[in-house]
């Protein structure tokens, strides 16, 4: 058994042991660029290579109803389009090892789009109609169909040109070439409708007339292209109003031309240093260097291109740009310098007749297959982090060292390295008791509903909280707490609990269709809350479901809490802030928040709870909010209970992978690289001291390490003890079904990877000895 005091015995022991975990390699991915061929209906599949940009023809698709706008969602897995003849949407799976096309639904419209655009949560699709002056939003289906009716139809006015969210996902533009004008939006990502903003529309330059915009991936300015008035205006965006203000145009052709020109498309670079636009006419792409100072631009001048380029793409290295001539049917391939922002030519290739629409895209990075460690002799030797060393290697002797110094400072670490910054109560947040039955679970408990508003908005983001707390218990009661996967309605089959509106992973068993809860969804979960076993006992329950604070889906952290706390040019958590575990995490301590306020909740008796991924969030809320009275992991796996060093079963790597979102960016710097981490999960729980905590693992879950998860509250009692706790009470891994109980708490049952009335058993015998003090 390794711990903390135990050096390693000799380095390539520890390489050797990497070497055999490391099963979970990064494989280059493939990019291909799609281009719509007006004339031959059909849209043009190239390969492209990554290291001088060349492409080669792989494939075609017909599309019968010809092909026109397009555009492919976040996870890159759909590509959408306008087939304009046919007047139809159309949605086609894209194969990530192939880049081929596979047709998936088609949707009547009645209008031919000029322009579609998946919104940046991926569950949207938004089109803008030209001839009808109106827009839609379309709901995608994560099978990547879509509805049969829009969800939305707005009308604006005439000829609107494209459809664009903004970077937060929160605002949405549309640019009218007729009326001058860009309409702007407020957008719901939760339920996919537009709202007129404040100030509905914003004017340009008279007869200037704008088609396209594009955002700024890092300043807050976004980019228009003027069709009629051959120029680019930049808008200076305000972030948390969606609005845009004009503050200078620049004209996109030479000054003493005197021709017919027209801009067509605009596009800024990933860089955010260069913003480029198409002349039909002038038959040129020109080319503005951007302030990244004030946002401001400045000509750079114009490359020649194919005759009449409407559409043109940057890869998303931004090393590349690929413009179609539609009067040529020729492709132009440009080398982008990154310093200057000069194009140079290095290939044309015949596309075919009227090339309408250019569209890169980057497959996402495909993981060679993982293979875990079950195997305890290919567990590498490893050093843990000392609980009781400062940083300045000081040893840690009295209670208020530990709490002064030794606490803050890996409290501080985990926040850096693992799950992010959080932020504070929002001081708008209020509470609404939004149903009551008194007389609920026959007569055993009252039930409640209570909304809590983040906001000041009662429209805006919230949380549902589903309390149950005894009838029969004098005074306050000492309460359970925990969120669940899929909708407090999943808790208890009783039909007056309100249906979760809100978005869910997919689960038939779950009665969950479409990611939507149902009726059939109802009590699909109570086996994993023994709700009764709990009312009996004398203890309030209450849960939340997870979604209602971030979806259990990587969109860019644009779904749930986060962009409340973006500031300002912010579109993304910073690598040190908080994912989606640190949002569940947040969302606890606000339902504590509540029970302050609730004369039927002993506040100062919670016991936060959690499974699995909720279990992570249950150690982490416990540890950051010391007014958590108990803390319960249940099969709570890598980045909750298990040590990460040991790579047994799930290591950093895998769910790094397989969940980006739930820690900070920082943790990625430890995927395969566990012996760097400044801390591991002992150090996690010791946060917890001496508060009483359990750890519980499940004979057949391998892939949460049950051993791991034992030397965790194994390595975390010295601090109890420090503290004048009970600590573990035991130094063997405990046999099966064997429970032992200190302050720290910890079991391993027969059965497999879920909640059980055993492990509820011995939760409430756990919590009635520590809130109780029943010995």
């Amino acid at each position: 058994m390794r711990g903390y005091s135990c050096q390693t015995a000799a380095r390539s022991c520890v390489i050797a042991g990497m070497l055999v975990l490391s099963f979970s390699l990064r494989l280059h991915a493939e990019s291909y660029v799609y281009i719509s061929v007006g004339g031959e209906k059909r849209i043009a599949i190239y390969k492209m290579n990554e290291q001088d940009g060349s492409l080669s023809h792989y494939a075609n698709l017909e599309v019968p109803g010809g092909v026109g706008a397009m555009d492919v969602d976040p996870a890159r897995k759909f590509l959408f389009t306008n087939m304009g003849a046919s007047k139809q949407l159309g949605s086609f799976a894209i194969d990530q090892a192939t880049g081929k096309l596979t047709p998936l639904s088609t949707t009547d419209t009645g209008q031919s789009a000029a322009y579609v655009k998946v919104d940046h949560t991926g569950k949207y699709l938004l089109t803008a109609y030209y001839g009808a002056g109106q827009v839609a939003v379309h709901k995608i289906g994560p099978d990547g169909k879509l509805g049969a009716e829009p969800l939305q139809i707005v009308k604006t006015a005439p000829k609107a040109h494209a459809i664009v969210p903004d970077p937060s996902n929160r605002f949405v533009f549309v640019p009218h070439t007729g009326p001058n004008l860009i309409y702007q939006f407020a957008f719901n990502s939760r339920v996919g409708k537009l709202t007129p903003n404040s100030v509905p529309t914003v004017k340009t330059p008279v007869e200037d007339e704008p088609r396209h915009i594009a955002f700024h991936p890092k300043l807050d300015f976004a980019y228009v292209d003027n069709e009629k008035g051959n120029s680019v205006t930049a808008f200076r965006f305000d972030a948390s109003r969606g609005t845009l203000t004009a503050t200078q145009t620049v004209s996109s052709v030479p000054d003493d031309f005197t021709e017919t020109s027209h801009c067509a498309d605009i596009e800024v670079t990933p860089s955010g240093r260069f913003v480029y636009t198409s002349n039909r006419g002038h038959d040129s792409i020109a080319g503005y260097a951007i302030n990244p100072e004030n946002g401001s631009i400045t000509s750079i001048g114009q490359t020649p291109t194919e005759e009449r380029p409407r559409s043109f793409n940057i890869d998303p290295s931004g090393h590349f740009l690929y413009a179609a001539g539609q009067s040529s049917g020729k492709l132009a391939a440009y080398r982008l310098d990154g310093a200057t922002g000069s194009l140079s030519r290095f290939a044309t290739y015949e596309v075919g007749p009227g090339p309408g629409w250019v569209q890169v895209v980057k497959m996402p990075e495909k993981q060679a297959k993982f293979t875990p460690n079950y195997d305890e002799s290919k567990v590498p030797d490893y050093d843990l982090p000392d609980p009781l060393k400062t940083a300045d290697g000081k040893r840690v002797t009295d209670a208020r060292t530990w709490f002064e110094t030794r606490r803050p400072e890996i409290l501080q670490l985990f926040e850096e390295h693992v799950y992010g910054r959080s932020p504070s109560r929002p001081p708008e947040m209020s509470f609404e008791v939004t149903s009551i039955d008194k007389n609920a679970m026959q007569g055993k408990a009252t039930r409640k509903e209570i909304t809590v508003h983040f906001t000041g908005d009662k429209d805006g983001p919230s949380m549902t909280i589903l309390l149950y707390v005894p009838n029969k218990t004098k005074g306050p009661a000492p309460t359970f707490l925990g969120l669940n996967f899929y909708g407090n309605h999943s808790v208890q089959d009783d039909p007056k609990i309100t249906i979760s509106k809100a978005w869910m992973r997919p689960s038939k068993d779950d009665g969950v269709v479409e990611n939507r809860a149902t009726e059939k969804s109802r009590g699909t979960n109570s086996g994993r809350w023994s709700v009764d076993r709990v009312i009996s006992n004398g203890y309030g329950i209450a849960t939340i479901y997870c979604g209602d604070l971030d979806p259990d889906f990587h969109d860019g952290f644009q779904n749930g809490v986060h962009p409340l706390y973006y500031k300002k040019g912010q579109t993304t958590p910073e690598d040190n802030e908080w994912g989606t575990i640190g949002a569940w995490a947040w969302g606890l301590s606000r339902a504590l928040d509540y029970f302050e306020t609730d004369e039927d909740v002993d506040h100062r008796r919670v016991a936060v709870m959690g499974h699995s991924r909720l279990g992570k969030t249950a150690l982490w809320a416990g540890a950051q909010d010391q007014r958590f009275a108990l803390v319960i992991s249940n099969n709570s796996g890598c980045g909750g209970a298990a040590l990460s060093r040991r790579r047994f079963g799930e290591t950093v790597r895998r769910i790094n992978t397989a969940f980006p979102h739930w820690f900070c960016g920082n943790f990625k710097k430890y995927n395969d690289n566990e012996d760097a981490l400044p801390v591991d999960q002992h150090l996690l729980v010791t946060l917890i001291a001496p508060r009483p905590v359990y750890i519980a693992s499940a004979e057949r879950d391998r892939w949460a390490d049950p051993r791991g998860e034992f030397l965790t509250a194994k390595y975390a009692e010295p601090v109890y003890r420090l503290l004048g706790a009970e600590g573990l009470g035991a130094t063997e891994m405990p046999g099966i079904n064997q429970p032992v109980m200190g302050t720290i708490g910890y079991h391993i049952r027969s059965g497999r990877h879920d909640v059980t009335d055993y492990d509820w058993e011995q939760y409430v015998k756990f919590a009635d000895r520590h809130l109780r003090g029943n010995k």
